[in-house]
């Protein structure tokens, strides 16, 4: 069963797919992009960056891109088994078997919707689902309406796609404040 998370992780791999290489998303922006909660991205960005599908840079112009790989030959299946492991419909096809596949009349049919599962999402490549052509340099154009306010694109001219509209705090100066019930024991 391909889970939420293998959802989320195909959308942000999509959204990614569709700018151009070298295109860097911060993290909310590309929650943004794909509709899911940050917090729940950001541990499946980790796990498609472990798995090398994505590349993940800090910084004032850090972000998440689509690797050189991912961006050539990924698949839907690699993008659902870098978050679920091994796509499965039932146990009976595991590749231990079930004890009881001999004598049961479902398991061929089980091992057939197995073998089709896994033919369409390893036939279906990120990059012709992006509406881009893998064989040509470069991808497809993001289109108009999901262009996010700080994408970074490498080059010489450099953004600060995190920084620049103040979406961090400054440092804190001086001492924290207190609250109106925290008082020092010399105050009592």
């Amino acid at each position: 069963m391909v889970t939420r998370a293998a959802d989320y992780a195909l959308r942000a791999v999509l959204v990614l797919a569709g700018y151009p290489p070298g295109s860097r998303l911060c993290l909310e922006d590309l929650a943004r992009a794909c509709d899911v909660p940050s917090a729940f991205l950001y541990k499946v960005l980790r796990a498609l960056t472990t798995r090398g599908l994505l590349d993940a840079h800090r910084g004032k112009t850090g972000g998440y891109e689509l690797s050189v790989r991912a961006r050539a030959s990924a698949t839907v299946l690699d993008v659902v088994e870098a978050i679920d492991g091994e796509t499965m419909l039932n146990a009976c096809v595991m590749s231990e078997g079930c004890h009881r596949s001999p004598g049961c009349a479902a398991h061929p049919i089980w091992q057939q919707a197995q073998a089709c599962l896994r033919e369409v999402l390893g036939s279906a490549r990120i990059a012709v689902l992006a509406g881009g052509d893998a064989d040509r340099e470069g991808g497809a154009p993001a289109p108009a309406d999901r262009v996010p306010q700080r994408l970074y694109l490498s080059g010489p001219t450099r953004e600060h796609p995190c920084t620049d509209r103040g979406t961090r705090r400054p440092a804190r100066a001086g001492r924290r404040t207190r609250g109106p019930y925290s008082k020092r024991m010399e105050d009592r």
